[in-house]
């Protein structure tokens, strides 16, 4: 008689470094356990390693230093996950335009803003790292697929946010390998992250 146990299976991390972060910084993940307690897995950004997943446990938490932020991109039916690092606001505005720290890997980028006359959030979205301040905004959000695929030149999107933000942010969008998913990297959001 054989008995095989799934209760603990391994996740691998795949690493997305975006622009220069130091590889030496540590990420402390919690993962809440079937009866409630928090294990902690203090991991070394871009080391290969693997952490143990048992079936009825999730990622709880994730805590980093506040120089850059941090994404986590998981499917909990796939053996791998995904842990985008990226840096802080990193914009510089000029009369017409944002300029984002160019990176060397297929993303969309886009600044967040607050629009005071309407009271509502937008965002700009560009193919390239130059994102031009658009006259227009349109009220529908488009798929992001259209907007990847098509997107001449900049567009910018209400979205439904009416939270006032003194600063534009920028961001990234990618599309996951492992998943398929668009994976959303905000340098306003990512400053926090929500389990």
């Amino acid at each position: 008689m054989l008995l095989l146990s799934c209760s603990a299976a391994k996740k691998s991390i795949e690493w997305k470094i975006i622009g220069n972060i130091p590889k030496s910084e540590l990420i402390e993940i919690g993962i809440k356990e079937k009866l409630g307690n928090i294990r902690y897995e203090k991991l070394n950004i871009i080391k290969t390693q693997a952490i143990k997943f048992g079936n009825e446990e999730q990622l709880c938490s994730v805590e980093h230093d506040s120089n850059y932020c941090v994404m986590v991109n998981q499917d909990n039916n796939c053996d791998i996950l995904e842990i985008y690092v990226y840096p802080s606001r990193n914009l510089s505005e000029s009369s017409d335009s944002y300029v984002v720290e160019a990176i060397d890997m297929p993303v969309l980028y886009f600044i967040e803003n607050y629009d005071e006359t309407v009271g509502r959030n937008y965002y700009i979205f560009s193919r390239d790292n130059t994102i031009d301040k658009c006259k227009e905004i349109r009220d529908e959000i488009i798929n992001i697929d259209d907007i990847m695929n098509s997107a001449d030149g900049d567009v910018a999107y209400y979205n439904s946010g009416k939270q006032k933000i003194d600063v534009p942010y920028n961001g990234y969008i990618l599309k996951s390998q492992n998943y398929g998913n668009y994976v959303f990297l905000s340098t306003l959001w990512g400053q926090y992250c929500f389990y």
